[in-house]
């Protein structure tokens, strides 16, 4: 699962931690397959949780759930 943004990801993670349906209010969520994830672009840590804003293989970095 991966979010074009790190708060909606935050967001959606508060509401479901560990389903993985996305409700229809988080636009910017998607399910993505592991093979189409790439390298790390950008990282954040918030808490003790570790977050990645990683590639697509055909697009710009989102925000996968750790």
């Amino acid at each position: 699962m991966a979010c074009d943004n790190l708060v909606t990801l935050r967001r959606l993670m508060a509401q479901d931690p560990e389903g993985d349906t996305i409700p229809a209010e988080f636009g910017g969520c998607r399910a993505i397959p592991p093979d189409g994830i790439g390298d790390v672009e950008k990282r954040a840590m918030i808490g003790d949780a570790p977050y990645e804003c990683r590639t697509l293989k055909d697009g710009p970095c989102l925000w996968v759930r750790p």
